[in-house]
């Protein structure tokens, strides 16, 4: 990738910008080179962002689907506790 020096202070700003206090610009430059322009991973290294992807590679998709099965018994096991407690109050109220 070709950029010229104007563009190159131009990118460099746009990420010090976003980039946490204290930053350089020497700083940047070096994670420019090391993630080759990719702005995205240069402010996540700087901010110390774990990216949310690498810890969902070692989940399988059973087991998200295992998490969205329990997550739906629990709201229908909820639903149901919601719907005895109206019933029970009736029944208190009727007495």
């Amino acid at each position: 990738m070709n950029i010229d020096s104007a563009n190159m202070e131009k990118i460099i700003g746009q990420i010090l910008d976003q980039a946490p206090n204290g930053t350089t610009a020497e700083n940047v430059t070096e994670l420019y080179e090391k993630y080759k322009g990719n702005t995205v991973d240069i402010l996540t290294d700087m901010w110390n962002i774990e990216q949310e992807h690498k810890e969902l590679n070692n989940v399988s998709v059973e087991d998200l689907e295992f998490k969205n099965k329990i997550a739906e018994v629990r709201d229908i096991c909820n639903a149901f506790d919601e719907e005895m407690e109206h019933y029970m109050q009736k029944i208190r109220e009727s007495q």
